[in-house]
This record gives structure tokens, sequence and C-alpha cells, in this order.
């Protein structure tokens, strides 16, 4: 598969049996298939290899204003949005397949803006407390 940034070969990783499209020595992107994000996008969750072993080229210039392809759907271009989770980040998904590319350091800001596990259910169990107490 092609990276839809900077062409360059996308690269299959395996991060905890989940396969992705890594654009390794190129722009850094990631291509996740339908579903493949929702397993990587909390901080609990794996991605340490997305994460830790990226290899960039600084010497590609990347328009990331340009609307890409879908590097899976033949002709069909990837639709900007809003990350349901945060809307102060863009993600580009395809509207056919519901694959969904990252660009470089994107996995890591949807990750560092959705709380872990742990830190939701404690948030929600203090709120829950002061519901009692204002009982």
């Amino acid at each position: 598969m092609e990276c839809p940034r900077c062409k360059n070969s996308l690269k299959i990783v395996s991060v905890d049996g989940v396969k992705v499209d890594a654009c390794q020595d190129g722009c850094g992107g990631i291509w996740f298939d339908a579903f493949e994000l929702e397993k990587m996008d909390q901080p609990d969750e794996s991605a340490g290899w997305l994460l830790e072993n990226m290899r960039i080229d600084l010497g590609i210039e990347v328009d990331f204003k340009k609307q890409v392809e879908c590097p899976h759907c033949d002709g069909v271009k990837l639709m900007q949005q809003k990350y349901p989770a945060n809307d102060r980040i863009a993600i580009d998904k395809c509207r056919v397949c519901g694959g969904v590319w990252l660009d470089f350091g994107e996995l890591f800001q949807i990750r560092s803006a959705n709380p872990s596990t742990a830190e939701a259910n404690q948030r929600v169990s203090s709120a829950l407390l002061r519901g009692l107490k204002n009982c």
C-alpha cells in the first residue's frame, strides 16, 4: 500500500496482534483499517512500537492541508473530521471502508487527550460521591 501523503511504501506493523500500515522512513503517518484505531487510542492500550520506533524522513515535504486519497479504496478521497473524543484533533477518514489516516504525531495527541480508564473511572466515582453528598 502507498502512503497517501508522501507516496512512500507503507510497512505492515503488528502491535499486540493489530496490524497497521506505517509510513516508516517517510512522513511517519499511520493507516488504521476500520475499528483498529479504537484498539490503540487510550493511554492504557498498547501502541508502544508506533510511538517509540517510528522513523521519519525530515527531508520529505508534506502538505498537511491537502486532501488525500484512501490508500485502501481506489479513487476515494479521505474526509477530514473531528476526532470523536476530542474536537481539537482532526483525523482523515474514509467514508467507504471506515479506515483512518493519522499524520505523524496525531496518535500521541489522541492518546494524550483521552483519559486512561483508571482516570475516567476516578472522575466518575468523584462525580458520584459529590452527587451523593448533595442529597
